[in-house]
């Protein structure tokens, strides 16, 4: 059994107990509720379809990675599974203020509880804490945690294409729509991006670390992006530590950036995002 299927499997473990405290059909309702609510702007924090696209809308996360530049995402998590603990002393609260101050355009945070030391409850205390539209991360075995994810108060969700085939990417994006929530699809073979495509995909990422074979390469991103469709944001996750790899993938035309590890060490998180956008910025007007 792979990482990915055992990390697959605990996520089922872990929805299989949620549906027990909460039903699938009242999670449902809820979160429909609260969708359609912020759509008739009756309910704090909406999502309305901000940027539409050749495959439909994006919502508040999608809209904010188009833009010239290169947009940054950085992400919280307290451990990952090259590094194992990232940060002993992990105040996430404090961590999401000083990401807002920094300017960034989004905020990704892990609630992957084994590779990631994530939780639901520390992705609702970052979402209280500060303003940015935030993504969250998990593994994604189940419609069931789409829902959570609103409830949460995420505005998208991390989806992998190698654990969805077509018919059921399809469903799970069918929903966001509903949610008015934003879907990132990871897709790091050929196969994973027909299918992403396919599915109707808006926004494909590509990742540097790969469960497979647990190894870093930030070729691996950069050699998918000749396969990403035209219409698609494209948005390079992992293994970025200095402002030389920044540079390598604003080249290798990313859109946006989810850094975790160089952000949860920095001890001036707007000094190096300052940086990562200089360098990011000399790169593309250099590639023109």
């Amino acid at each position: 059994m792979t990482v990915l299927e055992q990390l697959a499997l605990s996520a089922q473990q872990r929805v299989a107990a949620a549906k027990e405290a909460a039903p699938l059909n009242e999670l449902r309702e809820s979160a429909l509720t609260i969708a359609y609510a912020q759509r008739e702007g009756k309910a704090n924090d909406p999502c309305p379809a901000r940027d539409e696209t050749p495959r439909g809308p994006l919502f508040g996360f999608g809209a904010t990675l188009v833009k010239p530049t290169v947009a940054f995402i950085p992400e919280i998590k307290k451990a990952s599974p090259t590094q194992g603990v990232i940060v002993e002393d992990f105040n996430y609260e404090e961590i999401a203020q000083d990401i807002e101050a920094a300017g960034a355009e989004a905020l990704s945070c892990q609630t992957e509880p084994q590779l990631f030391q994530g939780s639901e409850e520390i992705f609702g205390y970052c979402r209280l804490a500060q303003g940015l539209p935030m993504l969250r991360k998990d593994i994604v075995v189940d419609e069931y945690q789409l829902y959570q994810s609103k409830l949460l108060g995420a505005q998208a969700i991390w989806l992998m294409a190698s654990l969805a085939d077509k018919p059921t990417l399809k469903r799970y994006l069918s929903i966001c729509d509903e949610l008015a929530m934003d879907a990132l699809v990871e897709a790091n073979t050929f196969e994973d991006i027909a299918t992403a495509d396919a599915a109707g995909a808006r926004i494909i990422c590509g990742n540097n670390w790969s469960f497979e074979d647990a190894k870093p390469s930030l070729t691996r991103a950069q050699d998918l992006r000749r396969l990403i469709p035209w219409d698609c944001v494209y948005v390079i996750n992992g293994c970025m530590r200095t402002a030389k790899d920044v540079a390598k993938m604003a080249r290798a035309g990313a859109d946006a950036l989810i850094i975790g590890q160089a952000f949860m060490l920095a001890d001036n998180k707007k000094a190096l995002l300052d940086e990562f956008r200089a360098a990011a910025a000399e790169a593309v007007h250099d590639h023109e």
